[in-house]
């Protein structure tokens, strides 16, 4: 793979997620869609998965996670707790000082 097609994927992931985010109000199924294509696409081309990417995805359940929405972010000594309302599960994030 050449370096212009690899830019074009990376291009594509950006504007995928930035659709999610934005639909998400709309049409939430528009939006989970986009988030897959965007994970789906980084990993059939081994592109990095951009950190927003990393954010936007349940571990577990693979939905997209919008703070207030269906996930509850808490601070903790050191961590951010991010709460999946769907599935439950929790992630941890090591918090930045």
């Amino acid at each position: 793979m050449n370096r212009l097609s690899k830019k074009c994927y990376e291009d594509e992931v950006q504007r995928l997620i930035k659709i999610a985010i934005q639909q998400y109000d709309q049409c939430i199924t528009l939006s989970q869609n986009s988030i897959e294509l965007a994970w789906k696409i980084c990993l059939k081309h081994d592109l990095k998965v951009p950190k927003l990417l990393r954010l936007l995805l349940c571990e577990k359940c693979k939905n997209i996670r919008i703070p207030g929405k269906n996930v509850r972010v808490r601070l903790t000594s050191g961590f951010v707790v991010w709460k999946c309302f769907v599935c439950g599960y929790e992630s941890l994030i090591k918090r930045y000082k």
